[in-house]
């Protein structure tokens, strides 16, 4: 008891370190944003934790691969039919183009690849990409899922 008390002392404090509030958890490593500059990533939404998260970008960019689930911080935000229509907004400001009716769901988009003008052997590429939202519980939540296509 003498010895425990002693390394108690000595170590500060034997508080259970459980209790302390923890850090939010990092994005995963499959998870890289900066491949994505063309995804926008919507005011009062993060990450959601209950689900796996990819992001991944090879070959310059040449191929891409996402899929992200994104949750509202608070249940005061938009519905999940308000939050198709402001995402949709934003997707094609950023250059995606929508080839569903605006009230399908998932709404699906594409874009041309960019392929290096040196290269006349590879195939148009288009990505595409299919949005869906939710709810969880209360929460609206969006799912953005990437992948590419040859012509």
């Amino acid at each position: 008891m003498v010895l425990f008390l002693g390394l108690c002392l000595g170590l500060g404090s034997c508080t259970d370190s459980r209790s302390e509030t923890q850090a939010p958890t990092p994005p995963p490593a499959a998870f890289n944003r900066a491949a994505f500059p063309d995804i926008p990533f919507p005011r009062g939404f993060v990450l959601s934790q209950e689900h796996d998260q990819v992001a991944a970008g090879y070959a310059g960019g040449l191929v891409r691969a996402m899929d992200m689930t994104l949750i509202a911080t608070t249940d005061k935000q938009e519905t999940p039919a308000e939050s198709l229509v402001s995402y949709n907004q934003l997707l094609q400001r950023a250059g995606w183009n929508l080839n569903s009716s605006p009230g399908s769901t998932p709404l699906m988009y594409s874009k041309p690849i960019s392929t290096p003008s040196n290269n006349k052997q590879l195939p148009q590429q288009n990505e595409q990409l299919l949005l869906t939202t939710g709810r969880a519980e209360k929460l609206t939540i969006i799912r953005i899922r990437i992948q590419n296509q040859q012509h």
